[in-house]
This record gives structure tokens, sequence and C-alpha cells, in this order.
């Protein structure tokens, strides 16, 4: 079986790969918490796909920072 990280991660994979001009930056699994550093196009965006991995991928996730950064956004997930 999958252990928990593969779990969430193949979950949550399918959203970013869903999500157009998405970069993942860093990613680390501690506790059955998942910490992603990702780069999206803007907020709009961030909000959709925190909207699809909680509909489709039934995570819950909480923002911890989005920073406006050339012309894009870097954002900071914890994702379970």
């Amino acid at each position: 079986g999958m252990d928990g990280f593969s779990l969430i991660l193949a979950k949550a994979g399918q959203e970013f790969q869903a999500t157009r001009k998405m970069s993942l930056e860093r990613v680390s699994y501690k506790n059955g918490l998942l910490d992603v550093s990702l780069f999206v196009a803007d907020l709009q965006q961030l909000d959709q796909l925190k909207q699809r991995l909680s509909d489709n991928a039934k995570l819950s996730v909480d923002i911890h920072s989005a920073t406006a950064k050339d012309n894009r956004v870097e954002a900071r997930l914890r994702i379970q």
C-alpha cells in the first residue's frame, strides 16, 4: 500500500498538473503534512488550485503566504 506521503502527493499532484503555468519550488513532508512552495500566475489561480485540492482531491489546504514576485505569485501551502 501507499504510505501517507505517496498518497497525498498523488492526489495533490493531479491538481498541480491541471494548473497551467504552475511550477513547484519545494516540497517537504512531515507528520502527515505536505508543505509546498510553488509559483502560480496570480492569486486567482492560487484560489482555484486551493478549491480543486479541496473539492476534487478532498485535501485540506492552508495558504501560509502568497507573495507577488516578477509577474507571478509565490505561495506556500500546507496540505493534509
